[in-house]
């Protein structure tokens, strides 16, 4: 059965409601990907990750950006980062017993979306949950951006998803969808027309910016 979107709330809210005092595996977690290696180190104070390490039992951070995450150490910003691929994740390295498995706009950048949910499988035992968001395909601001030519896509995004095809490709890798709604992202709050916005899409939140999908291994 495809759930449709039920809720529309604050993206880094929300997501630190969940993690909290929970032990949390944190994929993608550099954050910032289009920018300089300088701006993501001066800039790591405000990213999701920081927000979970204060509020989890314990957090370690997976990312491919060798560089970035090497900085972020020198610089003595974090230490509970490690480099790896999302999709061929080492279950004697990250271990499996994570409570909760966070994907913050991160699926949209990989090739191979199925690879990923699998080695996502591989460190999950049957109380983990997973959180993933990305970009909502069906989102309102995103239509009306393309209309008048103003849209622009993440410069390392290669898919998109909407909330029937991301629930239709979770079940077909052992996932059971649990929630779903949309979310806006902390820039959202500058726009001069962020709270008309926010009160349409509380009423109708399948054309939300950004999806909010929490899923749990299949029994």
């Amino acid at each position: 059965m495809i759930l449709e979107p039920n809720f529309y709330e604050s993206r880094e809210t929300k997501i630190i409601s969940r993690a909290t005092n929970r032990r949390v595996l944190h994929l993608g977690c550099v954050g910032h990907t289009d920018l300089p290696l300088e701006r993501k180190i001066e800039l790591a104070g405000e990213t999701l990750h920081a927000g979970l390490e204060k509020v989890c039992t314990s957090v370690l951070g997976v990312d491919l950006d060798r560089q970035a995450i090497e900085g972020l150490k020198a610089a003595g910003t974090f230490s509970n980062l490690v480099v790896g691929d999302a999709c061929k994740l080492d279950p004697d390295q990250i271990g499996d017993g994570w409570e909760l498995i966070v994907v913050g706009d991160l699926i949209e950048h990989v090739s191979n979306p199925g690879a990923l949910l699998d080695s996502i499988r591989s460190v999950m035992n049957s109380e983990t949950r997973l959180l993933i968001t990305t970009p909502n395909s069906f989102s309102l601001p995103a239509t009306i951006r393309h209309a008048i030519g103003a849209f622009r896509e993440g410069n390392e995004h290669v898919l998109s998803f909407n909330y029937i095809n991301i629930q239709q490709l979770l079940d077909r890798h052992g996932f059971e969808t649990e929630s779903v709604g949309t979310c806006y992202q902390h820039l959202a709050r500058s726009s001069a027309f962020f709270n008309i916005g926010k009160a349409v899409f509380r009423i109708f939140p399948r054309f939300g910016g950004t999806l909010f999908i929490t899923a749990k291994p299949k029994v």
